[in-house]
Order: structure tokens, then C-alpha cells, then sequence
């Protein structure tokens, strides 16, 4: 609260927010957060960046999303996934790098 002088008297920004700031004054100091990263606690000074093989497209969330089929995450706070290059595929989802994409067989497209 504003004016409190102990931290049982400060109140939490909710999930899928942060405030990077000592001292805030009021629920406008709590930020979404950004896409590429997410937090589910409350009360943080920063949001996680989304680990590889998932991402985050959307500001103030709480979990990154499952990398889908046929997709790749490659990077630490990916805000989308990209498809298997062209000619490739694959069944599972979470995936790190291009290479786990399968190169489409004879027969199939």
C-alpha cells in the first residue's frame, strides 16, 4: 500500500506480471510481461524468459507454450515458433533445433 512501512503492508503484482523497481507506489508500477517470457508467481522484479522449445506470443502470461508439430523454438525466448524448413517434418512437438526435423520420405509431401 502507498505510505506502508514494512513489505507486509506492500502488495504483490499478480502472476504474469513484474515490477523491476524498489520502491513502487502503485499497481502502475506492475508490468506485463513482455511475449518471449512469462511468470506464474506473484511478486516478481522479472519474468522468465521462455526455455528452448517452447515460446510466448502474448504480453502478461503466465506459462510458455509447447512448441507445436512440425515447428522449432531454437532460442531463449522465442515469441513464435518456425516451421520446419521446407521438405522436412516432424511429429513431436517441443522442438530445439532444425536438425530434429525428419526430411519427408518418398510418397509423401
Amino acid at each position: 500500500s502507498v505510505g506502508g512501512n514494512s513489505s507486509e503492508s506492500c502488495r504483490d503484482c499478480g502472476a504474469g506480471y513484474y515490477n523491476p523497481n524498489v520502491g513502487a507506489t502503485s499497481e502502475a508500477s506492475c508490468y506485463q510481461c513482455p511475449p518471449g517470457t512469462a511468470s506464474s508467481q506473484m511478486s516478481v522484479g522479472e519474468c522468465s524468459m521462455c526455455p528452448l522449445g517452447t515460446f510466448q506470443d502474448k504480453s502478461g502470461e503466465t506459462a510458455c507454450k509447447v512448441c507445436p508439430v512440425s515447428n522449432v523454438c531454437p532460442a531463449l525466448g522465442s515469441t513464435s515458433p518456425v516451421p520446419c524448413k521446407g521438405g522436412t517434418w516432424s511429429g513431436s512437438t517441443g522442438l530445439v533445433a532444425f536438425e530434429q526435423c525428419v526430411k519427408v520420405v518418398s510418397g509423401e509431401w
